[in-house]
């Protein structure tokens, strides 16, 4: 049987197949149909919104099609996108609740920033009342949430039930290939793993595809190849017969050399070379870094100044003591600096012995003990960022005597002083907040903190703040 022949079979089983399913949706198609109704509940919730504050509050007959109706269409299209960019629709990703949880918080956000800087640009913030505005940032999420709760439950009862079709994948590797795991990994995914076929050492491959091709097209949608990556090479010949073969053809490579293609690649002669490492900050990236951190310090300034006052009154009536606690930290090249937060604690430790807060530690006073815990400690430290001292996102810093010891302890920890520390990073929003008793924690800190150097961008930044704003409602790990 020749490749041409191969080819026009696999289409006609393929078409067979076809044929007998074509009544029943695939299950790729709950990512337009998830994205659909996300546009509807954010176009009639502005809507609604809109109309009952009027008819409530302003005792006006509003128009349907009000001008909030425009500014839902915006919001939809800037959250949608932001979320179809993420792969955050597909059927797996919906059916994780608190995942989804945070991205809407995120894009949410995000979403609302860009129609409020449009607004601003456009002089037509008076256009819109505060009441809907705020009606409608409650009442919203809500109703998108609750389209989550409905996914997760609704997606696997409807692929059991044969209302949608799972997406069928065929794995091929090699016999000595270790499958165990990818196996758990496919079922977890929410598509079918339909069979594993092993390419014999014995067989060539052009005769080996000859035998399998019509079982692999009546059977799967996809087609998966596993590979060991020091043995790419021999695949090549694999990839040539697949061609052949109308279906998607995707190879499963080991995490090493998936992260390494993620990464930018350039020409150097003939050779595609992947950069896996960049200098911490180009010009352009320093003008861009330096930009956001003041527009973000002064707003946030402005925006948290009631609560600066607070906090300074509560700290002076609650103890004796200094509102502010001022201790030597280490910043971009070494560079020693003071940074700022409101006293929290008895005691001013800045020397040779600094021991880290612990949880109900008896150093902390009342007002310090809530204040660590909401991270509002951490405010006067803006005035570090509008210093140049510090950025907005970047390695926590810490106390000079513990820079000494996991210097000696950590090879890598001094290259987190590449870049200037920052109030919140990488590794607080991924679970290394707070106290690091081990020295595995910090290590892990350290390597959250490496990979946000090698990786920068300025929508990484905006991310990491919009995601810090999101963990805070988390206290757990904050004393």
């Amino acid at each position: 049987m020749d490749n041409h022949y191969a080819a026009y079979s696999n289409r006609a089983a393929i078409g067979d197949k076809a044929s007998d399913e074509a009544g029943r949706p695939d299950l790729g198609m709950i990512v337009y149909f998830a994205a659909a109704l996300d546009v509807v509940i954010i176009v009639l919730t502005a809507e609604v919104c809109s109309l009952i504050y009027s008819q409530l509050y302003e005792f006006e007959r509003a128009d349907i099609l009000s001008k909030h109706l425009g500014a839902g269409i915006l919001l939809a299209a800037t959250f949608v996108t932001l979320f179809a960019s993420k792969g955050a629709y597909r059927p797996n990703e919906l059916m994780r609740v608190h995942k989804q949880v945070l991205r809407i918080a995120l894009y949410g956000l995000i979403s609302l920033g860009f129609l409020a800087l449009l607004s601003f640009l456009f002089k037509i913030g008076d256009q819109f009342s505060r009441g809907t505005t705020l009606l409608f940032v409650i009442v919203c999420p809500l109703f998108i949430v609750l389209s989550r709760v409905f996914w997760a439950q609704w997606i696997p009862k409807a692929t059991a039930r044969g209302v949608l079709r799972a997406r069928r994948i065929v794995l091929i590797c090699a016999a000595d290939y270790p499958s165990a795991r990818l196996r758990e990994q496919i079922a977890d995914s929410g598509v079918i793993l339909t069979n594993v076929l092993t390419l014999p050492k014995n067989q060539s491959v052009g005769q080996w595809m000859e035998v399998i091709n019509t079982r692999i097209a009546r059977s799967a949608d996809e087609v998966l190849v596993a590979w060991e990556s020091a043995d790419l090479s021999s695949i090549r010949e694999l990839l040539g017969e697949l061609r052949m073969m109308p279906m998607p053809v995707k190879v499963a490579l080991d995490p090493m050399i998936a992260d390494m293609i993620r990464h930018p690649a350039t020409r150097i002669g003939r050779l595609a070379a992947v950069e896996v490492q960049h200098a911490p900050l180009s010009a352009t990236e320093h003008v861009l870094k330096r930009s956001f951190d003041v527009v973000f310090a002064i707003f946030a300034l402005v925006s948290l100044f009631p609560i600066f006052i607070i906090t300074a009154i509560a700290i002076k009536l609650d103890s004796a003591g200094p509102v502010f606690f001022i201790q030597r930290r280490r910043g971009c090249n070494d560079a020693a600096f003071g940074i700022v937060k409101f006293r929290s604690m008895t005691v001013l430790e800045d020397g040779e012995t600094v021991v880290q807060a612990t949880r109900n530690d008896a150093r902390l006073t009342r007002v310090g003990a809530f204040i660590r815990s909401t991270s509002i400690d951490e405010i006067p430290q803006l005035w570090n960022v509008l210093l140049g001292q510090m950025s907005v996102v970047g390695p926590r810093p810490h106390a000079v005597v513990h820079d000494d010891n996991y210097d000696a302890l950590i090879a890598r920890y001094a290259f987190r002083r590449n870049v200037k520390p920052g109030i919140t990073g990488w590794a607080q929003i991924n679970g290394f907040r707070g106290e690091t008793p081990t020295i595995d924690i910090m290590k892990a800190r350290v390597e959250h903190d490496l990979w946000y150097i090698h990786n920068w961008s300025l929508w990484l930044d905006i991310k990491i703040v919009a995601l810090t704003l999101v963990a805070l409602a988390d206290r757990s790990r904050a004393y």
